[in-house]
């Protein structure tokens, strides 16, 4: 739906407010389908509508610049016009790391991956939790640890081993 708002309304406007002509910019379904998924991270389409206007103003300088007559934005070239990527989209860690795992959540423009870090150190026995987690997050991680607490001799740990440490949770993109 974003992308055919974007094609129907938003990059129309923002050629017309920068003054550009339409034989000189062009933004591919690809490049429009990698700022959605990589620049904005909302319902709606206000920062799509943002995004778009600072590829225009790019574009703008490189042909007033006399770099460019014309100006072709693409997947391969939008990180030269918006910068590093700003969300992640779908991808686990490409490599396994000691102490991470990913996990799904449900969010207001669909779903995503949560990269989701755990750290044993000597303390009282405590469970602490960092990143902005709502209720059922922390709800889950406790359910988790007292699920953990339960199988331990099952599983070769011996309880008096979990008052000597602490675990701490981390997610650091955060689920509500």
């Amino acid at each position: 739906e974003k992308r055919e708002i974007a094609k129907q309304h938003l990059i129309a406007k923002q050629v017309k407010n920068h003054g550009l002509k339409k034989a000189e910019f062009e933004l591919t379904d690809d490049a429009l389908s990698a700022i959605i998924r990589y620049y904005t991270r909302e319902a709606g389409v206000r920062n799509l509508e943002r995004e778009i206007a600072k590829v225009a103003r790019k574009s703008l300088t490189k042909i007033v610049k006399k770099e460019a007559e014309t100006v072709k934005v693409t997947a391969e070239n939008i990180d030269d016009f918006l910068g590093v990527r700003k969300h992640r989209y779908g991808l686990a860690e490409q490599a396994d790391q000691v102490g991470v795992v990913t996990g799904l959540a449900w969010t207001s423009v669909g779903g995503d991956l949560l990269h989701i870090e755990a750290l044993k150190l000597p303390g009282k026995g405590r469970m602490k939790t960092t990143g902005k987690l709502g209720d059922v997050m922390k709800e889950s991680i406790d359910a988790a640890s007292s699920y953990v607490r339960s199988i331990s001799p099952q599983i070769g740990v011996k309880p008096p081993k979990f008052d000597k440490m602490d675990i701490h949770v981390h997610v650091p993109d955060g689920a509500t």
